[in-house]
């Protein structure tokens, strides 16, 4: 196919072998788990799991591990540094604040200080907002979903670029979310939000959800109908429909849907009096060891989506030899593999955008004890590198979301039989070779692929002739979106009030408890410049040829600082013409001696670019990436 991208291991990005000695020490064996158990039956669940006795306290094995926890070792080891994402000045965001009632506050991907903010303000995936005590902050996504953020409460905006189907995403890290989600268009995936406890997933409908300081996830429906996945069983949704209510524990376990009533919508008192009774060391404790058992799950997670990539980049590569010998037979024989790799790609990246998340919300919950309570700062001072570093594993995932898993979204379109039907809802258009050979091998089974436990959200149906009207971002949002959707974008309407503030909160843990003024909190990373997308942009114009968008088009790869980029380019043009070919590295604007040469060959048809390395100019950073790039749709 014209866009194909050999998905190579970034050092340090997915597997990270050789990243540090510390790695080497610590073997393959993963951390311990936390022992985790909560009463599931009932709307009210007020303890954490308990702590295992018998394992050294976080406090006693951060004092062991004094010089792991290092922060530069930290990041060395995660691959990536401190500092905030540079963006393209043409790249919409993946959201905005719509409203603000009170002070609401935001924190860039890789940083680790909160700054107030007003409405109209972009929001980047990755991007995290909280609202103060007694304030309420609405934010619009790219997908025309509306999520009402209560008091005391921290949301982070998904990534796009990690489902097969392109939708818009959340990650509920503490407090209560009300999230009224937009109909379906045809060729979009279902919207997902992640929480501590597990998945939600919703092809349109309103929900809320919350999370306690104790671990306990409780979701409730208002209309339509979502699936809820736990951590304990990813693999096994439960299904909640309008009316109904699920709580989740802190081990993952989902319990029985129940009906609610009109006494139990009011969620500001759920939350209360699921924290009203929490000891706060037990759920210091609780925070940083969870915190930890993930950091163990995140690096298997990234080694096996580095084999599932590799195996889909060595099979698009044989399909792509078959196209160039006009073998139909070959290509229907390596599609299968092709399609089987993607599927287990889009899984395992799931998977990791639940981890990340999970690990920003226990971290996010630990950070908020050690302010407002002196007496667990024992428990969580020796931790809080490790808990910070919850930022960088974030911003692993946006940069690995960028390089290695949104190529696969067009093998997706081409090579995979439900693929190639969406494909044509998003007008993506398949090369003629392939849209010639019929599709017809079963959806592949993911399960027999990968070796860990992941969600598969469910394939969301609409007709292409429906009334649906809306944009759907195959990749990068527009600039200027939200003035187009400003005007029909509200949350619903709430048959009674979703959430009061308690006049007399009995807890005194995050929600109703103040920073003690006791503790300082010191940034754990020194601050660090803002990091540059490393993009070697590949550009054709001349007239327009039959695989290129109108106008022109153009290929982006997204890596790290300090990056070798070697490109290259086939391109068809129309008639034999001749095409400019321009290869450059992106920083926000024009790249200084940043440019390369390059040489075509015209054959026929055919154009053939061939460009050298592109070394752009070299900033602070410890992450390389060499990637392998065909360009051309």
């Amino acid at each position: 196919m014209r866009r194909s991208a050999a998905l190579l291991a970034a050092t340090c990005l997915l597997a990270g072998e050789g990243c540090s000695e510390e790695k080497k020490e610590r073997g393959a064996g993963k951390a311990p788990a936390a022992s985790e158990s909560a009463e599931t039956g009932g709307a009210k669940t007020t303890s954490p799991a308990p702590v295992d006795e018998a394992a050294p306290a976080p406090a006693q094995a951060g004092r062991a591990q004094a010089a792991s926890l290092d922060p530069a070792a930290l990041a060395a080891r995660i691959g990536v540094e401190p500092g905030p994402l540079e963006y393209d000045p043409g790249e919409g965001s993946a959201a905005v604040v719509a409203s603000a009632r009170g002070k609401a506050e935001i924190r860039r991907v890789g940083m680790e200080i909160w700054e107030e903010v007003r409405a109209d303000a972009p929001l980047h995936e990755g991007d995290q907002v909280r609202a103060s005590e007694g304030g309420l902050v609405n934010l619009t996504l790219v997908d025309e979903t509306a999520v009402e953020l209560a008091e005391e409460s921290a949301v982070a905006i998904g990534s796009r670029k990690v489902t097969a189907d392109p939708a818009s995403s959340a990650a509920l890290l503490y407090g209560v979310a009300r999230f009224t989600v937009a109909a379906r268009a045809p060729g979009e995936g279902p919207f997902l939000t992640f929480t501590p406890g597990g998945v939600i997933a919703a092809k349109g409908t309103v929900y809320t959800a919350g999370v306690a300081a104790s671990g306990v996830t409780r979701v409730g429906v208002e209309a339509g109908a979502v699936e809820v996945a736990g951590s304990a069983r990813l693999d096994a949704p439960v299904a909640v429909a309008a009316g109904q209510a699920v709580v989740v524990a802190p081990a993952g376990e989902v319990g029985a849907p129940g009906a609610v009533g009109d006494a139990d919508a009011d969620w500001g008192a759920w939350r209360d009096g699921a924290e009203a009774d929490l000891d706060t060391k037990t759920a210091a404790e609780f925070h940083a060891r969870r915190a930890q058992a993930l950091e163990a799950e995140l690096e298997a997670a990234y080694a096996e989506l580095e084999v599932q990539t590799a195996a889909a980049a060595d099979a698009e590569a044989k399909a792509e030899a078959a196209e160039q010998a006009r073998d139909p037979a070959a290509y229907r024989a390596a599609a299968p593999e092709v399609g089987g790799a993607v599927d287990a790609s889009f899984a395992m990246s799931l998977r990791l955008e639940y981890l990340t998340s999970a690990m920003l919300a226990h971290a996010y919950v630990a950070d908020a004890l050690y302010v407002r309570h002196p007496e667990v700062v024992a428990v969580i001072e020796p931790a809080r590198p490790r808990l910070a570093g919850a930022v960088l594993w974030q911003k692993k995932y946006q940069v690995v979301a960028d390089l290695h898993v949104e190529p696969l979204r067009a093998y997706y379109y081409v090579h995979h039989p439900v693929g190639r039907v969406h494909a044509r809802l998003v007008a993506y258009r398949v090369p003629p070779f392939y849209a010639r050979v019929r599709l017809d091998y079963p959806a592949p089974v993911v399960t027999g692929r990968v070796k860990l436990a992941v969600y598969r959200p469910p394939v969301v149906i609409t007709p292409a002739h429906g009334r649906i009207r809306k944009t759907v971002y195959v990749r990068a949002p527009r600039i200027g979106w939200y003035a187009g959707v400003k005007a029909r974008v509200h949350p619903a309407p709430a048959r009674v009030h979703w959430y009061v503030q308690p006049k007399a909160p009995r807890s005194r843990v995050v929600f109703g408890a103040r920073p003690s003024g006791s503790v300082k909190v010191k940034a754990v990373f020194v601050a660090a410049p803002p990091t540059p997308r490393v993009r070697a942009v590949v550009r054709f114009a001349g007239p327009r040829d039959q695989h290129a968008p109108q106008g022109g088009g153009r290929v982006d790869l997204r890596g790290q600082p300090a990056a070798a980029v070697k490109i290259k380019a086939g391109v068809r043009a129309g008639g034999g013409a001749p095409a400019r070919v321009e290869v450059r590295d992106r920083r926000g604007g024009e790249a200084a001696g940043a440019r390369a040469r390059v040489g075509v060959k015209v054959k026929g048809p055919r154009i053939q670019v061939n460009a050298p390395k592109v070394r752009p100019p070299r900033v602070k950073g410890s992450v390389k990436v060499k990637a392998g790039v065909r360009v051309g749709k």
